[in-house]
């Protein structure tokens, strides 16, 4: 399994009352936005494995799709390797061509 995930978030569906004020230790006050990153049941057709949402508490469920800002997938910085059925299904070197080089 992967470590990072990439993806994107659609800053116009973000209802600026879910906005929050927070005081921080420093002294400071700041806006911040709660958000959840949740697993997808099945890959979207854009091979995204994860979603983020900002439904407030207390929303229920069937409304819970409204809050969806974006969306995430797993990335991985190792190359992948060919599973042993894709080397299989892979055509083999024909010698032939290699013979008719046009030079």
């Amino acid at each position: 399994m992967s470590n990072f995930f990439l993806g994107s978030i659609d800053l116009s569906k973000i209802d600026k009352k879910l906005i929050k004020m927070v005081d921080f230790k420093d002294g400071t006050t700041r806006p911040v936005l709660q958000l959840t990153i949740s697993k997808r049941k099945e890959p979207s057709r854009y091979g995204d494995t994860h979603y983020i949402s900002i439904a407030p508490k207390g929303t229920p469920k069937e409304e819970r799709s409204k809050y969806i800002i974006g969306d995430l997938r797993e990335w991985s910085d190792k190359p992948q390797k060919p599973s042993a059925e894709e080397i299989a299904a892979s055509p083999a070197p024909n010698p032939k061509e290699e013979e008719d080089l046009p030079f």
